[in-house]
């Protein structure tokens, strides 16, 4: 079982007792952000973030809550906010982007009259946001540890549509060389698929290839990008079908899965955020 889900889980288990209960210094409450991408800042009032969004927080992250505010304008508008901890340091998120673990309503009264009166509990929350952040960057390393035994762990790929202007769809992949030896050439095989999730054949092929020329040193990554891999807009989703990896050895190295060895978007931004 994945800890994310096992905490939400526990939580979910702890906010039935709670809702009946006074707010506590070991009181933890977790939300989990939208499938959007959550704009969060460190002040906000009655017009929204007072200085902008510091940064983003990806879609289905969890977060822990401890605090309210709201502002209310002449006009009837609402902010509506929840204070929250996040990486061992505290934000505010429109409510709007975050759902709670529990949905009593009995809970979310509680949370309105308690939440905002003992330092303790927001100073315990932000703790365990932190050692919960730094939990999750440690099984990123770990995935990438695991994937050593392939040569590679691919950071990301993806496709984009070339132009407005032509029909077009191009893939763009990074890759980080996990063995001891150099590679020479790495090239993905790749399969695109249109909304009905049907295989684009373009060219009269169903399967692109597209070839990265190196050299990628150890623990060294490597970026690439293909113009117009297929001539058409209708690819909507892909999948790697393979990867070979040629060394300057001679050596080769075919990966059938290679979804094992990729890192997933909320993966890649644990690594990459600031």
């Amino acid at each position: 079982m994945k800890k994310g889900f096992l905490l939400i889980l526990i939580c979910a288990i702890q906010l039935v007792t709670y809702s009946q209960k006074k707010i506590t210094d070991s009181t933890y409450i977790i939300g989990i952000t939208t499938e959007d991408e959550a704009n969060v800042s460190t002040s906000v009032n009655a017009e929204g973030f007072k200085n902008g969004s510091d940064f983003i927080i990806p879609p289905h992250s969890n977060i822990f809550i401890i605090g309210v505010k709201s502002f209310k304008m002449k006009s009837g508008r609402l902010f509506d906010y929840y204070e929250i901890a996040y990486r061992g340091n505290k934000y505010f998120i429109y409510r709007e982007n975050v759902i709670l673990v529990s949905k009593d309503c009995n809970f979310e009264n509680l949370l309105t009259s308690n939440i905002n009166e003992s330092d303790s509990f927001r100073n315990y929350n932000i703790s365990l946001s932190e050692g919960y952040h730094k939990s999750l960057i440690s099984d990123v390393y770990k995935f990438i540890e695991s994937c050593k035994s392939k040569g590679i762990v691919i950071l990301k790929n993806s496709i984009y549509d070339e132009s407005e202007y032509t029909e077009g769809t191009s893939f763009t992949f990074e890759i980080q060389n996990l063995s001891n030896k150099t590679i020479k050439y790495v090239t993905f095989n790749i399969v695109g698929y249109n909304s009905v999730n049907d295989k684009v054949t373009d060219r009269g092929s169903s399967q692109k290839s597209v070839k990265g020329v190196g050299p990628i040193e150890k623990n060294i990554s490597g970026s690439y990008s293909f113009k117009y891999v297929w001539f058409t807009d209708l690819v909507e989703t892909f999948k790697v079908i393979s990867v070979k990896l040629e060394y300057m050895d001679g050596s080769i190295k075919v990966i059938e899965n290679p979804k094992l060895i990729t890192l997933t978007s909320k993966q890649l931004s644990l690594l990459t955020e600031k």
